[in-house]
């Protein structure tokens, strides 16, 4: 154990090297030629580590192994993985948690493969050292800038980690995971609402099912509804406002096709941060998004480049690179006007129609291929979409008497949502404030009896 100051760094306990905390070896990832891709053991990639810093069964591309490349390969629960090399420094050794495997997956060769030793370092612990200013520095470093940013599994393994015991190790990260499992599952049931709303108006507004149900016999308003909205009364209301037949032109009778005209308008006007006074800037702006991620709510943000003010209600469509379509629902932060990157657009719902029905619209597939059917500019980094012809675009087949009745369903689903993301934000900030305060020693934790 070292003395708990190493390469500049000062630390609250003793120090270990990485090796010495580590089961086996550190492990570079493999690299498998073309025909081996797209069957087999699913593979994280980059883009996952980048993704999901605490890393759970997601959707993966695959890549065939042998037995010997299986042993050697894969990957276990408590594992940490490290990009080995980044286009920009700070992502050269960013380091992600494996905390759940489904079947077996195996890693790419830019990544590093940590396996520790559950005996002699809480591997959770681990990740949130790594996620700290305390272990951002141990990894500064090492880092190595040539072409681009990288670090080596040797230099890697030599790295002084703070060794407290057992009971602080595991109490630290107790503490830490308990806000990141309740992010976790906030996302998750903020997932489970998003598919409900969509399901709901693929099945209302493109697929016509209630229409072809009732047309098919169905007689239980419930039953027509395809059983999104249970309670009986309330579906026999709604079901009543759907048609029970198809007229001449295919859609359901008396329906017509709309333009996003039809229901919404934009939101235009532009601010001059600099010719503004900062008590605009004292709520909420919101930045252009970063690297496929939702823009994070920066509070007192006063960029240079001009800003479009959100109303409420409205949504955000990203206009630049829409091959990458991001849309935002902003929060409604009591009356407050909010104000957006000039890269987004800005869609307020027309009388009648909701932000309900807009997001739902803007998240359906359909709506994404419209929009990449309508990019201009040979520059992908500078591909935009134009305002006036997406206006211009049928985007569903509707009554509109049925709008009302979509948000009545749909409105306390994005409320929810809604509210679980300002949860998770606030979540974040606490764990932030917490995690180098933990690392440094600055806040102490009681330890936990080990179970027994």
């Amino acid at each position: 154990m070292g003395s708990g100051k190493n390469n500049g760094l000062s630390l609250p306990w003793p120090t270990s090297s990485l090796a010495s905390l580590l089961s086996e070896p550190v492990r570079n990832g493999i690299y498998k030629t073309k025909e081996y891709h797209g069957r087999g053991c699913k593979i994280v990639n980059m883009g996952e580590l980048f993704a999901h810093s605490r890393m759970y069964s997601i959707p993966m591309k695959r890549v065939q192994l042998n037995e010997s490349e299986q042993r050697r390969f894969l990957l276990e629960a408590g594992d940490l993985i490290f990009a080995r090399r980044s286009l920009t420094a700070a992502g050269a050794g960013k380091c992600s948690i494996v905390l759940e495997v489904s079947e077996p997956t195996t890693f790419e060769s830019s990544i590093i493969r940590a396996r520790p030793d559950p005996q002699k370092a809480n591997p959770e612990f681990l990740y949130y050292f790594f996620s700290s200013l305390q272990g951002y520095q141990a990894l500064d470093t090492i880092r190595r800038q040539v072409a681009v940013a990288g670090i080596t599994g040797g230099d890697l393994s030599q790295l002084p980690i703070p060794t407290p015991p057992m009971l602080v190790q595991n109490s630290i990260a107790e503490t830490l995971s308990q806000f990141d499992k309740k992010i976790e599952l906030n996302r998750q049931i903020n997932e489970t609402l998003e598919g409900m709303a969509q399901a709901i108006f693929r099945d209302w507004f493109v697929d016509f099912g209630p229409v072809r149900r009732a047309q098919a016999g169905a007689t239980d308003p419930v039953a027509i509804l395809g059983g999104l909205t249970p309670d009986p009364t309330r579906a026999a209301q709604i079901a009543a406002l759907f048609p029970v037949a198809f007229g001449n032109d295919g859609l359901p009778m008396g329906w017509q096709r709309l333009s996003l005209a039809d229901i919404a308008v934009q939101g235009k006007g532009s601010i001059n941060p600099l010719r503004q006074p900062d008590t605009i800037f004292e709520h909420y702006s919101l930045p252009a998004f970063d690297k496929g991620q939702e823009p994070a709510m920066d509070a007192g943000s006063k960029i240079k480049s001009n800003k479009t003010p959100v109303p409420q209600g409205a949504i955000l469509l990203s206009k630049l690179n829409p091959e990458t379509l991001r849309v935002w629902l902003p929060n409604d932060w009591g009356g407050v006007v909010q104000i957006a990157s000039t890269e987004f657009l800005v869609f307020a719902p027309k009388a009648g129609a909701s932000r309900s029905l807009l997001f739902a619209l803007f998240r359906d597939p359909e709506f994404r291929t419209l929009m990449q059917g309508m990019v201009t500019g040979t520059s992908r980094s500078h591909q935009r979409i134009s305002p006036p012809a997406l206006l211009a675009q049928e985007v569903l087949s509707a009554d509109h008497a049925l709008f009302p009745a979509f948000a009545s369903i749909v409105e306390p689903m994005l409320e929810r949502l809604l509210a679980s993301r300002a949860e998770n934000q606030i979540l974040t900030e606490t764990r932030n404030y917490l995690l180098p305060r933990l690392m440094s020693g600055a806040v102490r934790v009681a330890p936990q009896a080990e179970a027994a």
